[in-house]
């Protein structure tokens, strides 16, 4: 943003940046927090002979004690109700596991997105203000969503055990496959990939060849 020619973007960069912590400012007045702290490095705990660690972006806190846990993204508002709506924001609930650990209790979580200044959450217990994405399968939740979690990684860790690794891929169809094969389709079906993710997929160069090719 300091090159030349880059003035403008800058500019407008910094404005969007002003009007949505303004609008952050409001969003936390209109909850009565009164303490706020970012980059907050949480105590890692134990997971399934490994651990979990992380940083979330904004920890609140409310006078009678009771926390909410704001991950600020840049953008991506779309892509942030679905997670809600399908109660399958894993970045959340992880940090609530995290959370509760530390705690022992788990607290209220929701997505702040910059370009479009909206504070999006389950529900506006916590923040009074905030846009309610309403989970399709009530209830939902943070820690709901940490269990099914659990539950979808114990069945995907059976079959990276047993030397199954599943590539997500353009023009795949989980259908075909050997019928040795495990079965594709994850215990709860809304935590199965989309062609979405393929664009996240590393070795996509390495699929679509025939044993004998």
């Amino acid at each position: 943003m300091l090159l030349p020619g880059k003035v403008a973007d800058a500019a407008a960069l910094l404005a969007s940046g002003k009007m949505a912590l303004c609008e952050l400012i409001q969003q936390l007045r209109a909850a009565k927090v009164i303490n706020a702290c970012s980059n907050i490095s949480l105590t890692a705990a134990p997971f399934h002979n490994g651990q979990l660690e992380g940083i979330v972006d904004l920890v609140v806190e409310k006078r009678e004690g009771q926390r909410a846990i704001v991950d600020l993204k840049f953008g991506g508002l779309r892509i942030r109700e679905m997670e809600l709506r399908e109660n399958r924001a894993l970045q959340l609930a992880v940090y609530g596991f995290l959370l509760n650990q530390m705690h022992k209790a788990w607290a209220a979580a929701a997505f702040y997105i910059l370009t479009s200044r909206r504070l999006i959450a389950q529900d506006n217990g916590y923040f009074p203000r905030a846009r309610v994405i309403s989970p399709e399968s009530p209830p939902g939740g943070q820690q709901r969503c940490w269990n099914d979690f659990q539950k979808v990684w114990r069945w995907r860790r059976q079959q990276l055990d047993a030397g199954w690794i599943e590539i997500t891929a353009d023009g795949t169809d989980p259908a075909d496959r050997p019928l040795h094969a495990p079965e594709s389709v994850p215990p709860l079906p809304a935590w199965q990939a989309t062609e979405d993710h393929a664009k996240y997929n590393e070795y996509d160069a390495l699929t679509g060849w025939r044993p004998d090719a």
